[in-house]
């Protein structure tokens, strides 16, 4: 009886200890491929909620807000751009240059949706805002 709770728990440990290493294969990659891709994977999803603030704002704004709010976004990729470049630039031809660049340019793009969702979520009287063109 007491060899098979043994290896009743013996068999459950294990079992736990591979789900926890799968668990965090998944969520820590072990390679510098890995840590590429998780970091792209970021990228590419703080670039998708600045592109739904982008529309958001888009739908709100007059033709010449609309193409302040583009001019201003060129600017900022352009920015954004070059400053991860040389953040970025000690690692530059090393396998871990594209997860260097990925995460600088996900920590501006998310900054940068902070800063759309604050005109987004603006109070009528903030001049800090754009004014939506509903509001004019």
């Amino acid at each position: 009886m007491r060899v098979g709770r043994l290896i009743l728990v013996v068999g459950a440990l294990a079992l736990s200890a591979t789900t926890n290493a799968k668990t965090q294969s998944r969520t820590q990659p072990q390679t510098q491929a890995g840590m590429n891709r998780d970091a792209g994977a970021r990228l590419k999803a703080s670039e998708r909620q600045m592109a739904s603030q982008i529309a958001t704002l888009d739908g709100r704004y007059t033709p010449a807000q609309r193409a302040a709010l583009r001019r201003s976004q060129r600017a900022w990729l352009a920015y954004r751009e070059a400053d991860c470049a040389y953040q970025a630039a000690g690692a530059r031809g090393g396998s871990a240059w594209p997860m260097l660049v990925a995460d600088c340019k996900a920590d501006r793009t998310e900054t940068r949706v902070n800063d759309l969702k604050q005109q987004v979520e603006c109070q009528e009287g903030d001049l800090a805002c754009v004014k939506w063109a509903e509001h004019g």
